[in-house]
């Protein structure tokens, strides 16, 4: 969770590492190692103005804190479900995206199948042999992490161009990666979890 999902520098924080989240699912062991790390760091970096707690559940958590909280909009419908479940949190629209879901939503909604070509022009899906990171970027990690904003990274790319540190053609297929395909996929991964019934609100 970088500085882009706070509205103010110096707004208090409650991140919670949760046992159960570990218990109910497989995860990686590199997955988890990074979840983790990134989770007690981002705890670390703002001081007192962050409370960690290391409960078995997010319930735990919530019930040792008192007073209104606000959440983003988690990335799970059945995380969206268990917060709007809870009295006293207002749930803001979720950070780390370049659209929301109500965008998507309205842009879905005009179409009768969704495909990515049809959200942003070009897509190109390059997996080479011999990549390290298979054509992806080092950064996708802490932008799922949240720790960059898709925003912030797009604008880095424009200055880039900008200035003639970088060409036309890797500056846009970079940006519409970041806007649309980033957008699209969470969104439609969001979109088919509601239709097959998966923890839907």
């Amino acid at each position: 969770m970088g500085p882009h999902f706070l509205d103010r520098p110096d707004q208090p924080v409650l991140l919670v590492e949760s046992r159960a989240v570990f218990e109910r699912r497989r995860f990686h062991r590199r997955k988890a190692h990074l979840v983790l790390s990134a989770l007690r760091h981002r705890a670390v970096e703002p001081g007192d103005q962050a409370l960690f707690l290391q409960t078995r559940t997010y319930g735990e958590a919530l019930d040792r804190v008192a007073g209104p909280l606000s959440a983003c909009q988690p990335t799970s419908w059945a995380a969206e479900k268990f917060v709007r479940s809870r009295p006293g949190i207002e749930v803001l629209p979720a950070r780390g995206s370049c659209t929301s879901r109500a965008e998507f939503g309205e842009w879905a909604g005009r179409r009768e199948t969704l495909r990515l070509e049809d959200f942003y022009r070009d897509a190109r899906d390059a997996m080479l042999s011999g990549d390290r990171v298979m054509a992806h970027s080092p950064l996708s990690a802490p932008m799922n992490l949240g720790l960059l904003d898709p925003l912030d990274c797009a604008h880095a790319a424009e200055e880039a161009y900008r200035a003639g540190r970088a060409p036309l053609v890797g500056v846009e297929g970079y940006i519409r990666q970041l806007i649309g395909r980033r957008a699209y996929i969470w969104h439609e991964v969001v979109a088919q979890q509601h239709r097959l019934g998966r923890s839907a609100p």
